[in-house]
């Protein structure tokens, strides 16, 4: 009696050609990148510029982990990146209670917790 192959392996011999060569090039896998299902605001990742309500400028990166996440994380000083989720289609919030509004791919709105301190950025070319 032969062994059964897994059934991962089992699934492979069905799609395989049986006389295939072995040095057949397999296709690189396409790169993984966030994007937003209908009706949803996606974000370029990068360098974002923005103005504080003082008149300073802010810079962060953002980046679009995964269509429902978004980090950022400031440049003024050693911070960790702020995990803000999506609650809305172009609403993301951080556990604090801040909000990132999406208003395209390549411009957000930062609100505090009360909504009172909007600072608008806009990606860096």
């Amino acid at each position: 009696m032969r062994p059964r192959l897994p059934l991962p392996c089992r699934a492979l011999l069905c799609v395989l050609p049986m006389n295939a060569p072995a040095d057949t090039p397999t296709p690189a896998p396409k790169p993984r990148v966030a994007q937003a299902e209908a009706g949803q605001v996606g974000l370029v990742s990068g360098t974002y510029v923005g103005t504080w309500v003082d008149g300073r400028r802010l810079v962060v990166t953002a980046q679009m982990l995964t269509q429902d996440m978004i980090t950022l994380q400031r440049h003024a000083y050693s911070s960790a990146p702020v995990t803000f989720r999506r609650v809305a289609p172009t609403l993301f919030q951080d556990r604090d209670g801040n909000t990132l509004t999406l208003v395209s791919p390549v411009h957000l709105v930062w609100r505090d917790l009360r909504g009172r301190t909007p600072v608008s950025y806009a990606r860096e070319e």
